[in-house]
């Protein structure tokens, strides 16, 4: 039995395994909606909604042009995005099936258990001197497969280029270990070639240009000299990408935002937000990097949303801080001593920091603290070290030789292993669409202005139209997040257009109206928060004067919509006729009626208000006059009148 499992181990079966493995946790995502991101590069995004059309546009333009449509707003977060692959193959399914969230999926479910076969058979070339080469391939592959720290990446379509990135880039390691292996000049160019497809889908995969030489010398003992060698063709790959970027994006990484939510290392002064020196950043940054380390070991409570301030700023004082710092300091000091003793150990934790690097805020503000997308490359150096300790520890306690996966040692492994995997098929659930993934990690993510805003925006849009007492119920959850938001986040624009507009769906609209001037003292050019107030005094103005009687504010509420919309609004013009008809002034309602006779010529009910005016005022001439010209426009008007109010 033990060598059928040996042998087995040696097949080919073994990747299908793996594959099969990283397939079935994330088939459940299959039946997903779009959500969160994907607005950005897919269902929001010009040049992908243009299918071919669109892809010289994908390439010569920053990877969030496509969605903000404006010179400027692509770059909104210190040096850009340029990631055309994921967004290309996004252009090329929307020409092929339009807009069909399943093939997406279904891509990504694919591309990820495609990842993860690759994982096995990369890390088995890799450490083929290892004792527990082909175990620990397995067991690490396994591992990554099931994590649910790598929910978001998969169930998320927008998470694709992650996906992308990390294949090309272990294709591109794997070609290299190739060429050392049979000597064929064509795996240095495939190697390069991978590597710039890995840089063309997302950045982090330049940090693959130091994760080969490192590994190359720990498993393979090149000298300096092979080393460069060998990894110059990965590194002429990230020249060209590099090349193609800054002449598209310029060289310029940009200034720090002052935004909070593209830039979460500034502090609140008061009055205006100012940007955290280096110093002062370094603890959040430190802390945070704890955290991945955390989510790593327990993916509980996970959430697609770490923006300010669900991690608050930190200092170097604070206990956690300086127990992420001495972790980090450890991993160092270990990959330094284990260099000879345990390459393997040294090689996951160069992966892990390397690969890091990148996302860590330490060089530029990535604009958020964290998200877990961003330790989907380094987890693959996690997933080796965890899988190394099993093996270690495994043999140790059941005091046996792991050989097979069907050690007695390894139970213990595949049961924690079958709890990642049931975890992560209930985070899945979660990314179903933008109601159930805003919902649910609101309650993790209580202090974070952008879900907070994000949540009250998605249950407003839901539930505007339900029956009277639901309704109350949600807007007003709603309105207690976009109240969280501005107290988290001060000058959050959106968080008090939300205010306003859950107080205007609830008929507040005294509220709803002050909500939308607060807006318009800090910006006064905010269209969304101009077309709000104006709907506010419209609709304002009409349920004062129809449902509260009140004439008076009615008209107060009805002649400032005037002011904003001068003669260019029907309706605000309908209404003040009516208010000032029911208040017995006719001339004005005459007036009002006049203006909707020019702005809606053609409307048979512009000229049959201004008959009413007219017949109170008893100009009967007027009144006959009137009715013949509704009758030219519409002969059985006056018949389905009658209809309709009998």
């Amino acid at each position: 039995m033990a060598r059928l499992g040996k042998d087995l181990l040696k097949g080919k079966q073994m990747p299908f395994l793996v594959l099969l493995a990283a397939f079935l946790v994330h088939a459940n995502t299959l039946g997903h909606d779009y959500a969160l991101d994907d607005s950005i590069v897919i269902t929001d995004n010009q040049f992908t909604k243009e299918g071919l059309a669109g892809m010289g546009s994908i390439f010569s333009k920053d990877t969030f042009y496509g969605f903000f449509k404006k010179d400027g707003k692509d770059n909104l977060v210190q040096g850009g995005r340029y990631r055309p692959l994921s967004l290309a193959m996004f252009a090329l399914e929307y020409e092929l099936f339009g807009e069909n969230p399943f093939i997406g999926h279904l891509l990504n479910v694919l591309l990820f258990a495609l990842l993860c076969a690759l994982i096995f058979q990369f890390l088995r070339t890799l450490l083929r001197d290892h004792r527990y080469s082909d175990l620990l391939a397995l067991l690490t592959a396994l591992l990554f497969a099931v994590h649910p720290v790598h929910s978001e990446v998969v169930a998320n379509i927008k998470g694709r280029d992650e996906i992308l990135a990390l294949l090309f880039a272990v294709l591109s390691f794997k070609y290299i270990l190739s060429y050392l292996d049979h000597r064929k000049f064509s795996s240095l160019i495939l190697s390069g070639f991978f590597l710039f497809l890995g840089s063309m889908s997302k950045e982090n995969a330049i940090t693959f240009v130091l994760i080969i030489p490192v590994g190359l010398l720990l498993f393979r003992g090149l000298n300096f000299k092979a080393l460069i060698k060998y990894s110059l063709p990965a590194f002429v790959g990230v020249l060209i990408f590099l090349a193609i970027r800054f002449s598209v994006l310029g060289f310029s990484m940009g200034s720090e935002s002052l935004e909070l939510m593209n830039n979460p290392f500034l502090k609140w002064t008061g009055s205006s937000y100012e940007v955290l020196s280096f110093f002062e950043r370094l603890p959040t940054v430190i802390y945070t990097l704890g955290g991945y380390i955390k989510l790593l070991f327990f993916p509980v409570g996970l959430t697609h949303d770490y923006y300010p301030r669900y991690i608050t700023l930190m200092e170097w004082g604070d206990l956690w801080v300086l127990l992420s710092l001495l972790s980090y300091l450890g991993l160092i000091v270990l990959f330094f001593t284990q260099f000879r003793k345990r390459p393997l150990i040294s090689f996951s934790i160069a992966f892990y920091l390397i690969s890091l690097s990148i996302v860590s805020n330490v060089l530029i503000s990535i604009g958020t603290n964290m998200a877990e997308r961003f330790i989907f490359m380094p987890s693959l150096g996690f997933c080796l070290l965890l899988s190394f300790l099993f093996c270690v520890i495994g043999e140790k306690m059941f005091k046996q030789k792991l050989e097979t996966p069907k050690s007695l040692g390894l139970i213990p492994v595949y049961a924690f292993m079958l709890i990642l995997a049931i975890s992560t098929i209930n985070r899945n659930k979660v990314w179903k669409n933008n109601y159930t993934l805003f919902t649910t990690d609101i309650k993790k993510s209580t202090n974070s202005a952008k879900l907070c805003t994000s949540a009250a925006g998605i249950i407003i849009d839901t539930h505007k139209n339900d029956p009277e007492s639901r309704k109350i119920a949600e807007l007003t959850k709603a309105k207690s997040y976009t109240e969280n938001a501005i107290r988290i986040h001060p000058t959050y624009k959106n968080a008090y257009l939300l205010r306003g507009n859950a107080s205007f769906y609830l008929k507040e609209f005294d509220e709803a109206i002050q909500w939308y001037e607060r807006i318009l003292k800090m910006t006064p050019s905010y269209i969304d928060a101009q077309n709000n107030l104006f709907e506010a005094y419209v609709e304002g103005g009409e349920y004062a004067g129809q449902t509260e009687n009140n004439l008076t504010k009615a008209l107060q509420y009805l002649h400032k919509a005037e002011a904003m919309r001068g003669n260019k609004s029907y309706e605000v013009n309908r209404l003040l006729g009516i208010a000032y008809g029911i208040s017995q002034n006719s001339e004005q309602a005459v007036s009002y009626f006049n203006k909707c006779v020019e702005l809606e010529p053609n409307n048979p009910w512009s000229y049959y208000n201004l008959l009413t005016a007219y017949a109170n005022l008893k100009q009967e001439e007027q009144v006959s006059m009137l009715e013949q010209k509704i009758l030219s426009l519409d002969p059985d008007f006056f018949v389905k009148l009658q209809n309709n109010n009998g």
